[in-house]
């Protein structure tokens, strides 16, 4: 995995969508259409995937004029990992081929034959040292150019104001403020939306009879986290068998039923509409600006690259 890579690109994929959305109907009514939100909170949904597509083909064009390849367009498998997992949890056909992507996953992390290094990764690898340097130059800019950004919350980031990924950010997202409110300041807002839809006892309801479920089957797990981690727990103590493989699908596919048949999906969607909209006025405000630099940021990436949103989330797009 790119390392360099925003982090928040991975984390902003399961929320982006929906504060754009429940933002931008805040100023329309308190209330969104949970099924609006319930769509745009697939992770690794249509507009996080073009605008972080967009933003690969910005640098891309940057780094050329560097004088250096650009192979990274977003889709390396390793930065894929976690979305599509996610996805695949509630969803009965990915679950099928895939089980939790776990088997893939330890495959990556102990088989020196199945690296999931993207192409630019490999790409820069077989750079000489001074070549890497110049590299990490153009992209993130002179040594110095490392600004500490302070959140709305207090919680302070480091972030480069040089190099072709600040010029992608500025250029996609209008400013180098708009990017950090788009990408940075959204996440407090999500994980305040998350932490309270969580605790409503009607999604508690909902985990509950999920678990009935599950018990249904001869299942013992507290939720789809936990049965989840629990798979990955035995691949760690018994190995990467076909036995595990088949374990894990067949966990993943009961899990995606019961999800189905308890409505989580839906029950947390229509949770985080309703939570959102009892948001402090200057979270609401907050909320609202990033939905407007959201929508922005997808007309520019229509105008300057050739990625637009489609009706497919990317973790559906092959199964």
């Amino acid at each position: 995995m790119n390392t360099r890579r925003s982090r928040a690109r991975i984390a902003t994929g399961r929320f982006v969508c929906a504060l754009l959305i429940i933002g931008a109907r805040m100023g329309e009514s308190a209330s969104p259409a949970a099924a609006d939100v319930t769509d745009a909170l697939q992770p690794g949904g249509p507009t996080w995937t073009a605008l972080a597509r967009a933003e690969d083909a910005l640098v891309g064009r940057c780094m050329r004029s560097h004088g250096f390849e650009w192979r990274d367009t977003g889709d390396d498998a390793s930065s894929d990992i976690p979305d599509c997992r996610d996805a695949a949890r509630d969803d009965v056909v990915r679950a099928r081929a895939v089980g939790f992507g776990l088997f893939d996953l330890f495959g990556a992390l102990t088989e020196p034959g199945m690296e999931r290094d993207g192409p630019q990764t490999r790409y820069e690898r077989a750079l000489m040292p001074e070549q890497r340097a110049r590299l990490e130059r153009a992209l993130v800019g002179r040594p110095g150019t490392l600004a500490e950004i302070v959140l709305t919350g207090g919680e302070r980031i480091g972030l480069h104001t040089d190099g072709c990924y600040a010029k992608a950010r500025r250029k996609l997202y209008g400013t180098f403020k708009g990017f950090v409110a788009a990408t940075q300041e959204s996440q407090s807002l999500a994980v305040a939306i998350e932490r309270d839809a969580v605790a409503d006892l009607r999604y508690e309801r909902a985990v509950g009879s999920w678990r009935q479920c599950m018990g249904r089957r001869k299942y013992a797990y507290a939720s789809p986290t936990d049965a989840e981690v629990s798979v990955a727990t035995r691949y760690q103590l018994e190995g990467r068998t076909d036995h595990m493989r088949a374990l894990e699908i067949r966990t993943a596919i009961d899990t995606a039923r019961c999800s189905h048949a308890a409505d989580l999906r839906g029950t947390m969607a229509a949770l985080r509409v309703e939570h959102a909209s009892l948001l402090s006025t200057e979270q609401r405000q907050l909320l609202t600006k990033i939905a407007r630099i959201t929508a922005s940021a997808l007309r520019r990436a229509r105008m300057l690259t050739r990625y637009a949103p489609s009706a497919t989330p990317a973790c559906f797009e092959s199964a």
